[in-house]
């Protein structure tokens, strides 16, 4: 029809369509032919308008579409003919007709509406419309008058139906008004506006169709937007001025938008700077100028090469970005949460969003357009704004002095300061220096990408700048980050991102060096000068890595190549000598070698090893040392190491072995992969170090030395490791043609041409096949080689350029350069800029023609009927009696199962001889060729030269004979393999491509006719008929007749094989199944022809069986062979045993014996099934499980027994056990090997409160029963515990071992329901104890003779042994049975929350069993770390169990006292010992405070931060003073040997337990906490005493250890033993200030700490520490210290030692007023014998307390001893040198001293004894001398004295008066002539003797005075006048005389001394 109205003709079946033909009247009746079909097909819609008929609908419409398409193509070509420009009139009444005729089309499609013609709707052709009619159509579709047709808002009424519709129709809808708008021109603009306004309307501002049409309308509107971008516009100002409305779906529709198209005006330019600018970040405004910003178009035209938006607006954009930054990025941390989720763009910081905006805009000049000249780029910099030029980038100037990086990289590319070369040197630099402070790598190299460039004429000006070595260095150290690092060390990841980046960008300025105006060579060589300028660079990894890319890109460039390896070659020539410096000295082993590449391998950058490795092997050849090296090789007595020295010796260059070229080429080898394109390179260059020949110059030509090269066990694994690395060459190429040839139709090979492929590949196999034979072959090393006559896969000559692909590395090169132009945004560059296709929804109009004819033929055609074909009918008959006699069917049916068995069987034969000749030619084939030995004779004449030297005669050629193996051709083999072939292809043509015969298709129909007759007349014949049972009995016959014919020949031939098995289905499926009474005989079968299982056993159902056949049936497939493990288990799998005790219901002795016959059958498995048994071995457990849990509990009892059976014999797999287990709660809770401990106690739990099927008295039973069995076996058998035997069913066991005791608690418990929990408790705990009892308890002997058996008991001999439990290689095991034991008593102790009696039973249980000598470490370790998981925190002992763990912690069983410490820890003791009894309450606390102390020395205790704060509660929180001094006395005695002594030391050498726990013991002692004794009223004061004088000897005891046995301590830490010595005295001082205690109280403890003192190694530092004591403390009391005084002088030391200790006590002792001098003699009471030793000490050293001390309790014995006592005296004046700090005692010395004398001489002078009158004048002379020399002043004396420089006296001023006064006093007392003046009345006072008499005064005493007088003029006496003019005054008055001297001394100490021990008047 189309083809006729539109004048298309057919010829030749092609359709031929002339617009030519046409004219004006035949498109008129074109129009109204449309018209008329148009309006019938339109009441095809009024009459088929339901649902029904929707597809009916559719093809109208479908044909509606294609009138209207058909009629417009046609016009439309018809108008851009020659005659559509030339019609007039009739073209507007053709345009009239065509837009009613559209107009009726588009009115019925649109009135289907709601059945689904609208989409036909929009993809109606609507470009050929009037605009009038045009607007028609859209107020008809949209609800609006035509007089409204401008307004921007749409209909309610469209809006409403918008909604009714169903979601595809409102999309067709929408599409049609899209079209409408994309199909015409830009003419119609206003139409277009329209359409977009009301889509937008429709989509995101009406609230009724916004969530149906948003999506619609967004990808509708993007639609638009690639047909007219310009609607950007109108949709831009719309959102801003309903953004309230809208808010965030702005950005939903923005995202479908073509912004690559649109320009933006500068309207839109505004908008967008107000939205970015005004609002925040956060904000829907902010959001969407950034997202426009970001979709535009930065990139370039393709047209013509030019940016496609101006760089105005790129500027423009830059600044806008800049300042939005600088205003909203300190608030950027404010955005919310919420709001970063809700959008994208806010989760990107608007830093991060400015970088990457700037880094796609085009701002600097190469990045504008392509560079073509300098004046061009000296122009633009002349243009360029600056600072001062352009307000506009004040905003830049401001954020670059604040050192903004954003502000910086904007200044590089907007100002001169990225372009000009000066300014980039001055400032440049430093703008980039602050981007990579701010750690903007990417952004430092987008600008050196630009900026580089400009300094390729010039690059040493750049290189001189220090700061851009300084950026490159940071750069190239960018990935060295801490993470970095830590993920290096797990794996290698290597080059880093910011390297990678780096050599990306390189690669991209090679590939792009045109458009910077340069070539590549200045590129390369740039930056090839840029990185070895700097230092290390050689050892810099990320340096190596760049330089390997600069290498790959001169690698394919030749004047690249050219300049890298001159550049590198200079490089090696500069290089330092030295050994020691330079870049060569990377490693001392490397130091002495001439090359840059300082490891061994450098598989990371091959190009850039191959490079240094072409330059070094050059070297080698320049200096000779390759020449001389092979030369002195070719001596084989002369090893490697000393051919390479002598040879760097003689060449000059420097080299070591390990980096000879040859090595370094070999290992680069290695490194490389297969397929990298240097392969055949690198190989070359080492096979032209393997086979380099030398001559000496002379006639002799060496042969190759490669084999020196690789002797030595290193070198010769190097060597195999070459050899190996070539095969897998070889393999991977011939693998790589494989692939190849097997895709080479594949799209992955499509643009290569496979012909030259496959060539390369073939060339590339044989070289590489080459190459191994090179290796290989030894032959090619000796001198004999003659070239021309090698086999040519041997490839002499080979032009190596040809196997490298230079367009792969060159396309690798330009992949990097594109990854770096899609990171920056340019991707342009490569590959233009590509319009986006405009997606049309329209039918394309690109041509009419073709469009109308693809039409036509898109119809289908009808189909002819096929013909019907006639059979013969071929098959015969079968005779009814076939049908109902076994014997006549036989002999029906043998002749055509005959053909098809002989047929089968000739058909396997002719197979068997095709294979036959097969595997004799593959046998043959090998041996075709044989290598056999040839020769080859060559004449060889000679130049008559050699070098510079010229023969005069030859002797004539040479002969050689060359011997070699070629391949020769077995003639007679090569026969033979043809004659096979011949009869292998006469075979195969004459029979095996030929169809069976037709007696055998025969055969095969009627055998399948006959039993589908059978079946049939069976299926008709009566069910209890006696025909029925005849036809059963033919088809069961016939199906065990056909099992006997499968065998290996049918089964060979596939027709028979399908044939049989069809016929075995259908027979089985309606003769075997339905009768049970096959069963037997089916498996009988079966067992006989196992083959023949998988056929018979389906129809196998084993569940109607009766129970006595089904036990012999299962008797006989439990003696199946183990071989036929399959048949037996396809057999068991037809045995549904639930099913068949359901049905049957077979009486317990049936059970019985089926039990018996299966546990058998699991017992023959084994304890370990084989893996081919399994299967059989897990259905005789499903079985046996079943039979466990029918008519439970029957036979529980029974499988018990047989499992307990099983596993004492071993033979059983312990699935058994799990199953067992399982069966007990019919699998409601399931237990398997290896399950978590949690989780078997959780379901465990659950078994005993849910699932459990047993009884109570079962349980009990099952628990005795348990209990007796497994103690009769350990008695019996238990030499090393039960778990050896039961090794491998200990899992299993104690799994239902837990089971059992859970459930044995959980049945007590409800039916003792009303019963105290103690109760409970005492019937639960025996049963659960003796379950567990065989496994855990250890034997004692008295056990093991009474009970074990004789052999145990012979073999443990030893009465001291204990019979253990376990091994140690069995505490695993065992650790799952005790943790099962403790687990079950904590579920008793959770079900009974308020008693804790389990804990004592646990506890007694613990003590009596395991705590005793015998026990073993490792049954011990296994019992605590089980028991420690108990909560021992419920425990409450009793005060037996107390008494029980007093007596196993004095036991020393280590192992036993860290558990208990554990236990102890988590006991409340403060509430136990809060409720002790009066009666026990001091046994209480002394055998608590022995536990604490004892277990707290435990290892595990001081491990533990619990015990310390048990140990801080026994310090603080009780009271410890109740304990009796017997109590305390053993623990501190074990605490003194035990604890580390030097825990009384202040040093952080000990353990903070040791501190605790002297520190307990120190306050159960009754020091340190006083509110104890003030609250403790039953504290005995005598009891306390002799407490704390145990704990001072303790403390003392622990001194003297510590110093005995840590001697290093006294030298290093003297001070230490001083603070513990103090510190114990100041507690026994301040206890005794406290309580006011008198001496008796205390003296005994203040002797033990002061005979400290008497031990020779603390002697000084006890005596320090006392001293020390003394002077830091007031802690002291006057009681205290004279008992210190009365005891320091009875210990047993030097006086050296005591005096200064008596010295300071005495001094301390005058503090208080009570004291005398009195007191103080009668408690210095020393050794006799030692008296002379304390005057002698105390004298010398100043002691002049003590010695005044001594002179008091001395007085009367010196007034007796007379002479005596002088002549002590004068040795004792001998010593007293007086000091400023002892001035004042000598006044005491003095006095003493003095009225000795006047007794002296009272007793003198009254018994008349004058030898004592005249020693006591010279010793009182001697003494005035003392005392006038001591009061001297020393400095004045002399010339010395008079610079100063005289010894000066000791004493003080005062000191120096007193001593003048007494001198000058005693002096006058001492006249001449004269006795002394004793008395007032004596005369010979000075004042009273003239000059007539003989008498004088002493010749000193006027001096004296004078000099006494004189001090009144020093300075230094001003304040000392009134006692110089009293001492003056009071010696010049003649009463007084030398009985007066104690006055005058207590006047004198009265003017000048304030000290209390002086005597005053």
């Amino acid at each position: 029809m189309f083809r006729r109205i539109l004048l298309i003709s057919k010829v030749q079946n092609q359709d031929i369509y002339d617009i030519r033909v046409a004219s004006e009247r035949n498109v008129l009746k074109l129009l109204a032919f449309g018209t008329q079909l148009v309006n019938i097909l339109g009441q095809g819609f009024v009459s088929y308008y339901t649902d029904r008929y929707r597809q009916l609908i559719k093809m109208i419409g479908r044909l509606v579409l294609h009138c209207v398409q058909y009629i417009t193509d046609h016009i439309e070509s018809l108008i851009s003919s020659d005659f559509g420009r030339d019609c007039g009139q009739k073209g507007s009444l053709i345009r009239k007709e065509y837009d009613l005729f559209f107009r009726s089309a588009v009115g019925i499609l649109f009135s289907g509406k709601n059945i689904g013609s609208l989409q036909f709707l929009a993809a109606m052709p609507f470009q050929l419309i009037s605009s009038e009619m045009l607007w028609h159509v859209y107020c008809a579709i949209t609800k609006w008058t035509i007089s409204d047709r401008f307004k921007t808002d749409i209909s309610s009424e469209f809006e409403n139906e918008l909604v009714s519709m169903n979601e595809s129709d409102g999309f067709y809808l929408l599409t049609t008004l899209c079209s409408m708008a994309t199909a015409r021109e830009k003419t119609d603009a206003n139409f277009t506006r329209i359409v977009t306004l009301h889509l937008f309307q429709i989509g995101f501002l009406s609230p009724l169709t916004r969530d149906c049409c948003s999506k619609t309308a967004r990808d509708l509107l993007g639609n638009l937007t690639r047909k007219y971008p310009e609607i950007i516009t109108i949709l831009l100002h719309t959102i801003d001025s309903k953004m309230q409305i809208i808010e965030t779906f702005s950005l939903y529709l923005l995202k479908e938008l073509a912004f690559d198209l649109w320009i933006p005006t500068d309207l839109d330019m505004k908008l967008i700077f107000h939205w970015l600018v005004s609002f925040p970040v956060s904000s829907t405004e902010n959001q969407t100028a950034r997202f426009v910003i970001q979709s535009m178009n930065w990139s370039f035209n393709a047209a013509d090469g030019k940016l496609f938006l101006t760089f105005d607006i790129h500027y423009e954009v830059a600044l806008m970005i800049m300042e939005s930054n600088a205003k909203w990025e300190k608030g950027q941390n404010f955005i919310s949460e919420g709001m970063k989720q809700m959008n994208p763009l806010t989760s990107k910081s608007q830093d991060n969003w400015a970088w990457d905006m700037l880094k796609r805009l085009h701002l600097h000049v190469f990045d504008r357009h392509a560079y073509s000249s300098h004046d061009q780029l000296q122009q633009i910099l002349m243009s360029m704004a600056t600072f001062d030029s352009n307000p506009e980038l004040e905003c830049v100037r401001k954020g670059i002095e604040n050192k903004n990086p954003l502000a910086c990289f904007l200044a590089l590319y907007l100002t001169p300061a990225g372009v000009s070369v000066p300014l980039i040197c001055s400032k440049g630099i430093d703008l980039i220096e602050i981007i990579l402070q701010n750690y903007r790598l990417e952004y430092v190299m987008h600008a050196l990408f630009f900026i580089t460039p400009l300094f390729i004429d010039c690059p040493e000006t750049l290189h001189a700048i220090d700061k851009f070595r300084n950026i490159l260095t940071v750069l190239l150290a960018a990935d060295m980050t801490y993470v970095r690092m830590a993920k290096n060390l797990i794996t290698t990841d290597f080059p880093g991102e910011a390297t990678k980046l780096f050599g990306d960008m390189i690669s991209c300025q090679v590939n792009q060096c045109s458009r910077f105006g340069t070539d590549e060579k200045s590129v390369v060589a740039f930056w090839t000068e840029s990185f070895t300028k700097l230092n290390g660079w050689n050892k810099d990894n990320n340096v190596l890595y760049l330089l390997d890319i600069l290498a790959k890109s001169s690698l394919t460039r030749n004047d690249c190549h050219s300049y890298f390896m001159h550049h590198f070659a200079d490089i090696y020539k500069n290089m330092p000598k030295s050994s020691h410096s330079g870049i060569t000295s990377l490693f001392s082993w490397t130091a002495s070698a001439t090359t840059l590449l300082s490891n061994p391998s450098y598989s990371q950058i091959p190009y850039f090893t191959y490079y240094l490795l072409c330059i070094e092997m050059e070297l080698e050849n320049q200096t000779g040392f390759w020449k001389t090296l092979c030369i002195k090789l070719n001596n084989p007595k002369v090893p490697l190491d000393a051919a390479v020295k002598k040879s760097v010796s003689v060449s000059k260059f420097s080299t070591s072995t390990n980096f000879i070229t040859i090595y370094r080429w070999g290992q680069l080898a290695l490194d490389l992969p297969n397929n990298h394109e240097l392969t055949f390179l690198v190989w070359q260059k080492f096979f032209l170090r393997y086979f380099h020949r030398v001559s000496d110059n002379q006639t002799t030509q060496y042969a190759c030395v490669a084999s020196r090269f690789f002797e030595g066990m290193i070198n010769s694994s190097f060597y195999n490791k070459l050899r190996r690395k070539l095969n897998d060459l070889l393999s991977y190429v011939k693998e790589k043609l494989t692939s190849f040839e097997q895709n080479i139709n594949t799209s992955e090979n499509a643009s290569e041409n496979p012909v030259i492929m496959k060539e390369l590949l073939m060339d590339k196999i044989n070289l590489a096949n080459a190459l191994v034979l090179w290796i290989m072959d030894c032959q090619l090393l000796q001198p004999t080689l003659y070239l021309p006559a090698l086999s040519p896969q041997f490839m002499p000559t080979i032009s190596w350029s040809n196997y490298i692909d230079f367009e792969v590395i060159l396309s690798e090169d330009r992949v990097a350069a594109r990854t770096y132009m899609t990171t920056i945004g340019r991707s342009g560059w490569f590959d233009g800029f590509k319009l986006p296709r405009f997606c049309d929804l329209r039918i394309s109009l690109s041509n009419c023609i073709e469009d109308v004819l693809k039409r036509l033929n898109s119809y289908d055609s009808p189909r002819e009927p096929p013909n019907v074909p006639v059979f013969e009918d071929i098959i015969p008959t079968s005779p009814p009696m076939m049908l109902v006699d076994v014997a006549s069917m036989k002999r029906g049916l043998e002749p055509h199962f005959s053909q098809l068995r002989n047929f089968s069987k000739s058909f396997a034969i002719q197979i068997s001889q095709l294979l036959a000749l097969n595997c004799s030619y593959c046998e043959c084939l090998p041996e075709l060729y044989l290598n056999s030995p040839a020769e080859m004779v060559v004449n060889a004449r000679c130049s008559g030269k050699s070098g510079s030297r010229t023969f005069e005669s030859c002797a004539g050629p040479a002969r050689i004979v060359f011997k070699y193996t070629e391949a020769k051709l077995n003639e007679n083999l090569g026969h033979k393999i043809h004659q096979n072939r011949i009869e292998y292809q006469t075979l195969l043509d004459g029979k095996g491509t030929q169809p069976p015969p037709e007696i055998v298709c025969t055969a095969a129909v009627f055998i399948e006719d006959f039993i589908t007759n059978l079946v049939v007349h069976y299926r008709r014949a009566s069910s209890d008929g006696e025909e029925r049972v005849k036809v059963s009995g033919v088809g069961s016959e016939l199906f065990y007749y056909a099992a006997t014919l499968v065998n290996g020949d049918t089964d060979f031939y596939p027709p028979t094989r399908q044939l049989l098995s069809s016929l075995l289905e259908v027979l089985g499926r309606e003769f075997i199944s339905t009768h049970p009474s096959q069963c037997h005989r089916l498996v009988t079968t079966s067992i006989r022809n196992p083959k023949l299982v998988g056929a018979l056993a389906t129809h196998l159902s084993l569940t109607a069986c009766q129970p006595s056949m089904l036990i012999d049936i299962y008797r006989e497939v439990s003696s199946i062979p183990r071989k036929d493990v399959d048949l037996a288990f396809v057999i068991l799998t037809k045995f549904d045993i639930n099913n068949w005790l359901r049905t049957t219901k077979p009486k317990l002795n049936d059970r019985s014996q089926l039990l018996q016959i299966m546990w058998k059958a699991i017992v023959v498995d084994g304890f370990a099934p084989e893996d081919d048994r399994l299967m059989v071995h897990d259905t005789y457990r499903n079985h046996f499980r079943s039979m466990l849990v029918y008519d439970f509990p029957q036979h529980y009892g029974e499988i018990l027994a047989l499992l307990l059976e099983g596993i004492k014999q071993n033979n059983v797999s312990p699935q058994i056990w799990y199953d067992f287990c399982n069966g007990l709660s019919r699998d409601t809770i399931r237990f398997y090997p290896g399950m978590d401990s949690f989780l078997r106690k959780r379901e465990a739990k659950r078994f005993a409160t849910e699932g459990n099927m047993l009884g109570y008295h079962e349980l009990m039973g099952t628990a005795q029963l348990l209990a007796q069995h497994f103690t009769d076996e350990r008695l019996a058998n238990g030499l090393y515990g039960l778990y050896s035997k039961y090794r491998n069913y200990v899992e299993p066991l104690s799994c239902f071992l837990q089971i059992v005791a859970y459930s044995v608690v959980a049945c007590t418990l409800t039916n003792s329901q009303g019963t105290l929990s103690q109760n409970i408790v005492d019937a639960v705990w025996p049963i659960v104890r003796n379950l567990y009892s065989p496994w855990m308890l250890p034997y004692n002997q008295k056990f093991i003779q009474q009970n074990c058996a004789q052999w145990i008991q012979h073999m443990n001999f030893d009465a001291t042994n204990v019979l253990q439990p376990w091994i140690s290689n069995d505490s695993q095991l065992a650790m799952i049975i005790v943790n099962d034991f403790t687990d079950c008593l904590m579920f008793l102790a959770e079900t009974l929350p308020g008693n804790t009696a389990i804990f004592s039973y646990l506890w007694n249980f613990y003590i009596e069993n395991f705590a005793f000598i015998g026990v073993k470490e490792h049954v011990v370790g296994v019992v605590h770390n089980c028991l420690v998981s108990v909560p021992w925190a419920s425990f409450w002992p009793s005060f037996s169990d107390v008494e029980l763990w007093v007596r196993v912690v004095e036991k020393f069983l280590p192992a036993s006292h860290s558990f208990l410490s554990i236990v102890f820890a988590q006991i409340s003791w403060l509430e136990w010992i809060g409720q002790l009894s009066p009666k026990f309450f001091g046994k209480g606390h002394a055998m608590l405070l022995n536990l604490t102390v004892r277990l707290g020395n435990d290892t595990v205790a001081r491990e533990s931060p619990t015990w310390m704060q048990v140990l801080e509660t026994a310090e603080t929180r009780i009271n410890w003073l109740a304990i009796p001094p017997s109590g305390l006395e053993p623990i501190l005695n074990w605490l003194v040997m035990s604890i580390d002594p030097r825990v009384v030391l202040n040093l952080d050498l000990t353990h903070r337990m040791d501190k605790a726990l002297l520190r307990l013991l120190e306050t159960a002692c009754g020091y340190g906490h006083t509110e104890q004794l003030s609250t403790n009223s039953s504290c005995n004061s005598m009891e306390l005493n002799t407490k704390r004088y145990c704990y001072v000897r303790s403390y003392v005891k622990l001194i003297v250890s510590a110093s005995s046995k840590h001697k290093n301590l006294l030298e290093s830490h003297p001070k230490a033993f001083e603070d513990a010595i103090g510190s114990m005295i100041s507690e026994l001082a301040t206890s005794v200030k406290r309580e006011n205690q008198s001496p008796d109280f205390f003296m005994s403890h203040l002797r033990e700490l002061l005979a400290l003192m008497s031990n020779h190694t603390l002697v000084t530092i006890a005596r320090n520490a006392v001293l020390e004591w003394c002077n830091s403390t007031d802690s002291h009391t006057l009681v205290f210290l004279m008992t210190v005084i009365q005891l320091s002088c009875g210990v047993q030391v030097r006086p050296y030692i005591v005096c200064p200790l008596l010295e300071t006590i005495i001094n301390l002792c005058f503090k208080y007023p009570d004291v005398s001098w009195t007191s103080i003699r009668d408690l210095t009471v020393v050794n006799p014998e030692e008296l002379s030793n304390f005057f002698d000490i105390s004298s010398k050293d100043g002691h002049y307390l003590v010695l005044h001390s001594l002179l008091l309790r001395r007085f009367p014995i010196f007034i007796q001893a007379g002479s005596n006592t002088i002549s002590v005296f004068t040795d004792l004046l001998k010593n007293i040198k007086p000091k400023e700090a002892n001035e004042e005692a000598l006044s005491l010395i003095y006095n003493e001293i003095l009225n000795v004398m006047i007794h002296l001489h009272k007793e003198a002078s009254e018994h008349r004894n004058e030898a004592v009158l005249i020693q006591g004048k010279k010793f009182l002379l001697q003494l005035a001398q003392h005392a006038s020399l001591v009061g001297d002043d020393k400095q004045g004396w002399g010339l010395l004295g008079a610079f100063g420089i005289g010894k000066s006296s000791q004493l003080s001023v005062r000191g120096r008066l007193f001593a003048k006064c007494i001198g000058t006093f005693i002096f006058v007392q001492l006249p001449v002539n004269l006795n002394v003046r004793i008395n007032p009345s004596s005369e010979g006072h000075f004042s009273q003797i003239s000059n007539e008499t003989s008498i004088k005064p002493h010749p000193e005493v006027q001096s004296c005075l004078e000099k006494l007088e004189s001090l009144k003029q020093s300075r230094q006496h001003t304040d000392l006048i009134e006692c110089i003019d009293f001492a003056t005054e009071f010696i010049n008055l003649p009463d007084n005389a030398l009985s007066s001297s104690s006055l005058f001394i207590s006047k004198l100490n009265g003017y000048l001394f304030a000290s209390r021990f002086l005597p005053r008047s």
